[in-house]
């Protein structure tokens, strides 16, 4: 069975990436979120599994609008 492991982040706590270097880690974008998951199944992934960071350095849980993300940015079931 392939599997793919898509990750991205919400922020980088005001920190930027290099320049050039976006590759380091993926920004929260539902568009481009699903154009991943699409681009893994085209590559033969059976399960796609996306990994959102959204929870603030400053604390131990995501805030109200962070923890709605999977909803909406997933035309599919999602758990959290």
């Amino acid at each position: 069975m392939k599997v793919a492991q898509l990750s991205y982040t919400f922020s980088f706590n005001g920190i930027e990436r290099p320049p050039g270097q976006a590759w380091i880690a993926n920004l929260i974008d539902p568009k481009a979120i699903l154009a991943g998951a699409h681009r893994a199944r085209e590559a033969g992934a059976e399960i796609v599994i996306a990994s959102l960071h959204g929870v603030p350095s400053t604390g131990p849980r995501p805030t109200r609008a962070r923890s709605d993300w999977p909803t909406r940015s997933s035309p599919v079931p999602t758990s959290t």
